[in-house]
């Protein structure tokens, strides 16, 4: 992050302001050992337990030691998520992850009081860590209406992390797998502003019990929403079709900019300054040969000036208009960018088939990465 830190912030509306980001890491794996309890108890049953023959075993026990470094992807990417699909697992990561999430926050702003009043918190989840983070995002509390009433038992019932001590900004999820889960799970994603204040608390009290029969929606509590994803991570999917389905079915990921330099940096630069004269150039020879082409025909059918004018100019609306306006609306609404998804670039000598397994865990060194963050969490900041 200090490393593309300069580089990334002068394109920014505040080139001048001093780094101010953070990073504090949310430690929650070790919390949980994945084993077998036994039925109707709230721990996890080990070898010492009294009133088992030996107990039951732990993952640990039962990984190889051969390849550790492969057998930790698979732990991490083909063990936990399943594990994550049960519920029991589930409801116990994102209670631990909310209660870290605000332990660290208090930490932090008792050493800097300033922070609770001007700053701003961004969310940065990998992989499993994305779907956790983005749960505790969607269970957030809602205040309802004053004429509304809430049963306190209905929200005691439920099993759901305790409210963050903060709103988040930015939530940045990479080489996530949120798609494709979201997308067995029933669920599409949309905006807390896009529903009226008195359905509030009634959407979002439906997240844990989904209508088999009807679309079901998340509404996860923050401005802005970002996929970040390698072509070549296989874990990855995409977000913005569970967002705007029609909107966004030919369009192809945002690329994130090139920052490391070398020789695709350089033809990188030559080609986005050569592709946008030819872009103008081209789209000024289309209009102009659709204009005589038009002007032609209308005048081959006996039609006046004016009826070509208003033929052309027509202000009726067509379904496809009005998929793409409501297209660009949703997308503005979870992203002040109107963007969602955003790719990272290959390298020249970049196989993708050989660099599929390191592409996943490649996010947290990857200096595109850090920049794309710098230039987000500093967009049009100017306090």
């Amino acid at each position: 992050m200090k490393l593309a830190y300069n580089a990334a912030i002068t394109s920014t509306s505040a080139p001048t302001k001093p780094n101010g980001i953070q990073l504090l890491p949310i430690m929650w794996r070790q919390d949980i050992k994945f084993g077998m309890a036994a039925d109707g108890e709230g721990y996890e049953a080990d070898l010492g337990t009294v009133g088992m023959e030996d107990g039951c075993p732990t993952l640990d026990e039962l990984t190889l030691e051969g390849v550790p470094n492969i057998r930790t992807v698979v732990s991490d990417v083909l063990m936990d998520i399943p594990l994550y699909m049960t519920p029991r697992y589930r409801e116990l990561m994102t209670q631990i992850i909310a209660k870290e999430l605000n332990r660290v926050y208090r930490l932090f702003c008792s050493r800097n009081p300033e922070f609770e009043k001007k700053g701003k918190v961004s969310i940065f989840g990998h992989s499993l860590g994305s779907l956790l983070a983005f749960d505790v995002l969607t269970l957030q509390p809602v205040v309802a209406p004053p004429d509304q009433h809430i049963d306190s038992k209905q929200m005691t019932d439920k099993k759901l992390p305790p409210p963050l001590l903060f709103p988040v900004q930015n939530f940045f999820a990479a080489g996530s797998p949120l798609g494709v889960i979201l997308l067995l799970r029933g669920f599409k994603i949309a905006s807390r502003k896009a529903l009226a204040q008195s359905n509030v608390y009634n959407a979002l009290s439906d997240i844990k019990s989904p209508s088999p029969i009807s679309i079901n929606f998340c509404y996860p509590a923050v401005e802005n929403l970002y996929n970040i994803f390698h072509k070549s991570d296989p874990v990855a999917y995409r977000l913005e079709p569970l967002i705007a389905r029609h909107y966004t079915s030919k369009l192809k990921p945002e690329y994130i900019p090139y920052m490391k330099g070398g020789l695709k940096g350089v033809i990188d630069a030559s080609f986005n300054v050569g592709s946008g004269i030819a872009n103008r150039a081209g789209a000024m020879y289309e209009s102009i040969k659709m204009g005589l082409t038009t002007n032609m025909f209308m005048r081959g059918l006996g039609l006046s000036r004016q009826q070509i004018y208003e033929d052309m100019h027509s202000t009726s609306k067509s379904p496809d208009n009005d998929n793409y306006s409501q297209g660009v609306q949703k997308l503005k609404m979870m992203n002040k960018t109107g963007r969602v998804d955003y790719c990272l670039k290959e390298g020249l000598l970049e196989n993708p088939y050989l660099s599929a397994f390191s592409a996943h865990m490649q996010y947290w060194q990857d200096v595109d990465v850090a920049a794309f963050l710098v230039r987000q969490i500093y967009y049009n900041d100017n306090d």
